[in-house]
């Protein structure tokens, strides 16, 4: 059976290009990632530098799933494909004699050479895509200076292995659905010489859409119940089951949808809406990229426009001061308490300490801020405290909710923190109190730990007016930098939301990337094997302009359909996200990435009427 595939794959190559290209570039793609991370793991760095790489090495970690997703979703489509183009020569096959186990074994022994061969070749285009990727963390400040991949141990041990073997997975499971429905091919198929689809909505495809419905829908409904470090991952990934169940009920809609965009009153929209409608499947699988781009990339921008308005409502919401002074803040606080309008004064700093997970098994670096008990209310909202603050004196702490949750620990109970002096201590959680998902926080004590260096503010509550106060200070510390809390935070909210920005342009970039190749593959083979249909249109007197004209018309029909229904996963999502981030940060405001998405189905719906018109001119 070997022998008979490795001779089909050679004889009819271009109908499998499309497979093979997705699984090099999905393959590539892991190894990239995965080769970063060993890199990350392995490299000799400490302090701050060994902070950031842990921090590469989870945004890449997503990076990671995302590709494997992709590679399955897209090898998947494009088998499908591959075989529901040979249907007359599969049922030659079983005209001849060729039973269904028989079809299934061909099948699979050719998805199996396409998965040796693309996997190989994707592990070394890998290598040299994770280098690019790692100097590009590099270059946009994500990564510490000097980090750059390398060939060692992991390398080779670990991110090598584990690439080839889900490359060779991918392709194996991705050819399942392909090598069922071989193996249901009638020998009478061979005779038939339209290309009508009559029974595409199989009770597998049926089952597999309306699960992975309920699983989308189900993802939305507990997103807002979740914790902070669970509604994150879910958040990042919420549109890919919609996505898989947009495309497995597509069937059923993206016929008629992309029938109803190419229809008009001439000769051209009238056949195009016609060959639309009645080759569903041959639509369905042009456009299952084309969704997978503006669903998957629409819905991580659309995230990280929430996400970035939440972080900036809960860190506004979260300082109560009006007027901040930062720099020479020795002997400051006192200064200002003598000022005419001001209410109260508080200095809050900030440290970086190590806390061991409460089974004691990692440490985790947190953002400590660095308080006066006393004080602390002038400056930092505090809302649904339990426990007392009174008793936050010496080696304790008050905890968020989200924070302690996500490290295990409890109010009442005794856990292990590292200062950044390298001393260690038993602390106690006196209490907890509402944080977010996106904030989360610990309050130390200024007598256990002594903020970090250039760190320190002094927050100022005034009576009515800030200004007055602002210029009042101001003329009395001329040293210091004296701003309104509005103004000191909008540095520090960009600082926080441009490693988020980073991170999902990242994902969704290298996304696009590969649906757009995704698009160009699928695109070409399907209208590649309409060959012997546009020769008849051709004999008949169509004119070479009239058949580009009528292919621009299909494609830009199947183009605007399928970012039609990406956009409606990307922007419900979105929304979904938006109303779950609300139960913790009430003030977010609403965003949706119009624009993103216009431009993501701009570069779709061009990508699919360039490479249609290409095929073509070539036919």
């Amino acid at each position: 059976m070997l022998m008979l595939a490795g001779r089909t794959l050679r004889d009819r190559r271009s109908v499998f290009v499309g497979s093979f290209v997705a699984l090099v570039l999905g393959s590539a793609m892991l190894m990239a990632a995965i080769s970063v991370i060993t890199s990350a793991a392995s490299a000799d760095v400490t302090g701050q530098d060994r902070e950031t790489l842990d921090g590469v090495s989870s945004m890449i970690g997503f990076l990671a799933a995302l590709a494997a997703f992709l590679s399955i979703f897209i090898v998947a489509s494009t088998f499908a494909f591959a075989v529901a183009a040979r249907a007359r020569e599969l049922a030659l096959l079983r005209m001849i004699g060729a039973t269904p186990k028989q079809m299934r074994r061909l099948v699979r022994a050719e998805a199996l050479l396409v998965g040796v061969v693309g996997s190989a070749l994707g592990c070394l285009l890998g290598l040299l895509v994770g280098a690019a990727l790692a100097q590009l963390l590099v270059l946009v400040g994500v990564a510490p200076d000097g980090f750059a991949l390398s060939l060692s141990g992991p390398t080779w041990y670990v991110a090598l292995p584990v690439s080839a073997v889900t490359g060779l997975l991918v392709t194996w499971f991705g050819a399942g659905a392909a090598a069922r429905r071989a193996s249901r091919a009638s020998p009478s198929d061979a005779l038939r010489e339209a290309d009508v689809d009559e029974r595409v909505m199989t009770g597998r495809r049926w089952i597999m859409g309306l699960v992975f419905l309920a699983i989308g829908i189900g993802g939305v409904a507990i997103l807002p119940a979740l914790a902070g470090d669970v509604q994150i991952p879910i958040a990042v990934f919420l549109a890919e089951p919609f996505v898989i169940a947009a495309v497995l009920l597509a069937p059923l809609f993206l016929g008629g949808l992309s029938s109803w965009i190419a229809r008009d009153r001439s000769a051209t929209g009238m056949l195009a809406a016609a060959t639309l409608r009645t080759g569903v499947r041959r639509t369905t699988s042009t456009s299952a990229p084309i969704v997978l781009a503006v669903g998957v990339c629409g819905s991580l921008l659309g995230v990280s426009v929430v996400m970035s308005a939440a972080s900036e409502a809960s860190l506004r919401e979260r300082y109560t001061s009006d007027v901040v002074v930062t720099g020479n803040t020795d002997g400051a606080a006192d200064a200002i308490r003598a000022e005419p309008g001001v209410e109260g004064v508080t200095t809050i700093g900030h440290a970086r300490v190590r806390t061991v997970e409460a089974g004691g098994l990692w440490d985790q670096p947190v953002n400590a801020t660095v308080v006066d008990p006393g004080t602390v209310s002038a400056g930092i909202r505090l809302d649904e405290v339990s426990g007392s603050l009174d008793r936050l004196r010496g080696p304790s702490v008050l905890m968020g909710e989200n924070l302690a949750w996500s490290l295990g620990w409890e109010q009442g109970g005794e856990y292990s923190i590292r200062l950044p002096d390298g001393s260690s201590h038993r602390v106690e959680v006196v209490g907890l109190y509402r944080d977010d998902a996106l904030v989360q926080s610990m309050l130390v004590p200024d007598d256990l730990v002594r903020a970090g260096e250039g760190t320190t503010a002094v927050h100022v509550s005034v009576e009515s007016e800030p200004s007055p106060v602002r210029d009042a200070v101001a003329a009395t510390l001329p040293g210091s930098s004296v701003e309104l809390t509005g103004d000191w935070l909008a540095p520090l909210i960009e600082e926080q939301n441009a490693g988020m920005r980073s991170g999902v342009w990242l994902l969704s970039g290298f996304a696009l990337v590969y649906a757009l190749l995704a698009i160009a593959n699928t695109t070409a083979m399907a209208f590649r094997s309409r060959r012997h249909e546009f020769d008849s249109l051709r004999l008949v007197g169509t004119t070479d302009e009239q058949l580009r004209g009528l292919v621009r018309r299909e494609a830009g029909s199947i183009g605007l359909a399928g970012a039609l229904v990406g956009s409606v996963i990307a922007f419900g999502t979105t929304v979904a996200v938006w109303f779950a981030l609300r139960t913790s940060v009430a003030e977010t405001p609403f965003a949706l990435p119009v624009v993103e998405v216009v431009v993501l189905a701009a570069c779709c719906v061009g990508m699919v009427v360039a490479v249609s018109v290409a095929t073509v001119r070539r036919l």
